[in-house]
């Protein structure tokens, strides 16, 4: 008995040997003959535990868990280079699709660059023919400067696949998959910096134009508390992984990380809170401005801005889930990409629209001098804030900001200079 078990054990052991191999063979045949062995190994134990057969492709594709365990597995076991073959061979087998974003990404991230450019610049401007730059003015210009290598490193992104399928992504070498990963990782810290020094040129607007000092205790109070978040949050972003070149290396094996999912989170919700606070505090002033209500409501305008930014700032939060994307991450954080492109901009544009109002006030007044045939009298100057002339009082243009005089001649700079003082008080003013 025991002759006749041995050979036909070892019969068996030879048609199992023979099985499994022609089922490697063809399931290697069906994904790309590139799939590494590890990857391979991880593909096979996902299908054991939902019960697929390694060729039963239809039963492993319409699984919308499989992919994600076999994904963890080649991630946290195997090489990045086994990630990129794993998602090209599921994309083979499973038929995905071969759309993208990348020049939709480019369009924003150039974009955003050129309106921080335009925004800064006009407040520059603005400062130029007032002659008096303040804390205000410092940190947008900051934040401008910040915008430079943010929209760079945005542009490398783009340029290094953000916005295509992982598996569309033709990498010459891993380093241009590294160097993906390291410009992404430089544009997450250069955007925080530069969205609490556009934060911080608000607030300090607001103590400049606002004179009641009771308000200013909150004003003071936000910037300390916005200051702190940031020197909490963005070094932690720095050191998320420790050694921190695994962050772009992509070595788990010897990286300690944080929880990044949670620390987006984080980020995301300090930066909506502060949202929130900067377009609250001044809303008790402006219930006080001795101003008519074309102005005043213009100036709600300008403020409700603000609720854009915090909806650009809420809908970016979802896209986070995304962040540790391990399936296709260059693809999956196109969404982040574009909120914050978005929310950038818009922040800019809200820094800004206070701060220029003297600009708008000469180019208005010169544009009216020109239309009323006056621009040759000497001595006319910008007075005050006026509206259509009325009989027998001084010479105004009609629908005019501005009331001309015969007094001393001034030049341009001071000119408007006192129109920036006049604006900001009768706007500051309580009744």
């Amino acid at each position: 008995m025991k002759r006749l078990f041995r050979p036909l054990l070892v019969v068996w052991l030879l048609l199992l040997s023979y099985v499994v191999a022609f089922t490697e063979l063809e399931l290697r045949e069906a994904v790309g003959s590139e799939l590494s062995p590890c990857a391979f190994n991880c593909w096979a134990q996902s299908s054991a535990a939902v019960n697929c057969p390694l060729t039963d492709t239809t039963c492993q594709c319409e699984d919308p868990d499989n992919s994600v365990r076999v994904s963890r597995c080649v991630v946290f076991n195997c090489t990045y280079q086994d990630s990129i073959e794993l998602s090209r061979g599921w994309a083979k087998q499973c038929d995905r699709p071969h759309n993208n974003h990348n020049a939709a990404l480019r369009s924003a991230a150039v974009g955003s660059g050129i309106a921080a450019f335009l925004m800064v610049g006009l407040r520059i401007i603005a400062r130029f023919y007032t002659l008096r730059f303040w804390w205000d003015d410092w940190c947008h210009i900051t934040a401008g400067v910040l915008a430079i290598p943010l929209t760079i490193f945005s542009n490398l992104c783009v340029t290094y696949g953000m916005g295509y399928h992982l598996y569309d992504i033709n990498f010459s070498s891993m380093t241009d998959a590294r160097d993906l990963f390291i410009w992404y990782y430089m544009a997450e810290i250069f955007y925080c910096v530069e969205i609490y020094f556009i934060k911080m040129s608000i607030l300090c607007l607001y103590v400049r134009i606002f004179p009641e000092t009771n308000f200013h205790r909150y004003f003071i109070t936000t910037m300390v508390l916005l200051t702190i978040s940031v020197l909490i949050l963005v070094p932690m972003i720095i050191c998320q992984c420790i050694p921190v070149h695994s962050i772009w290396d992509l070595r788990r094996a010897d990286a300690r990380c944080l929880n990044v999912i949670g620390l987006a989170y984080a980020n995301a919700g300090v930066n909506l809170a502060t949202e929130i606070a900067i377009l609250i505090l001044p809303l008790p002033l402006l219930q006080k401005l001795r101003v008519s209500k074309s102005k005043k409501a213009a100036l709600y305008a300008i403020f409700g801005a603000g609720i854009l930014v915090i909806a650009i700032a809420s809908a970016r939060i979802p896209s986070l889930a995304h962040v540790i994307s391990i399936q296709d991450p260059t693809y999956a954080n196109q969404g982040v990409f574009y909120w914050t492109c978005a929310e950038t901009s818009v922040a800019h544009v809200c820094a800004t629209a206070l701060a220029i109002r003297p600009l708008y006030l000469k180019l208005r007044g010169m544009y009216l001098l020109r239309k009323e045939g006056r621009s040759n009298i000497p001595g006319t100057d910008i007075r005050r804030v006026c509206s259509v002339s009325k009989p027998g009082g001084p010479r105004r243009a009609e629908g005019c900001e501005v009331e001309f005089s015969k007094e001393s001649p001034h030049n341009s700079n001071s000119s408007l200079a006192s129109a920036e003082r006049l604006s900001r008080e009768d706007c500051a003013s309580p009744r």
